[in-house]
């Protein structure tokens, strides 16, 4: 039993030698999730353009969320189809016009 999301599991079956010698084994995710951690964006406010680079990120983020390559930004990073899937409602909601 190990515990760590579903992409790491998955990481560690396609990139571990002992792993990989068992084709047969069952993997089983078990719910619920021991956590889920937010990420925020730091910027100093001694910086004398903290608010254009905190604009710029927010400009870019609601971009690639409106032209649709999240998802493959995501998907480069391992995200599952249904964590893909829950993040972009989760945009849109959040960037809705």
């Amino acid at each position: 039993m190990v515990a760590g999301t579903k992409e790491v599991g998955e990481y560690w079956i396609k990139h571990s030698p002992k792993l990989l010698k068992n084709e047969e084994q069952v993997i089983e995710y078990l719910p619920p999730h021991l956590a889920i951690h937010k990420l925020h964006l730091i910027v100093s406010k001694s910086s004398p353009d903290n608010n254009k680079q905190i604009a710029q990120f927010e400009a870019g983020l609601e971009a690639i969320i409106k032209n649709g390559s999240i998802a493959k930004v995501l998907k480069k990073h391992h995200f599952s189809d249904e964590y893909i899937k829950h993040y972009l409602k989760a945009f849109a909601n959040n960037f809705e016009s």
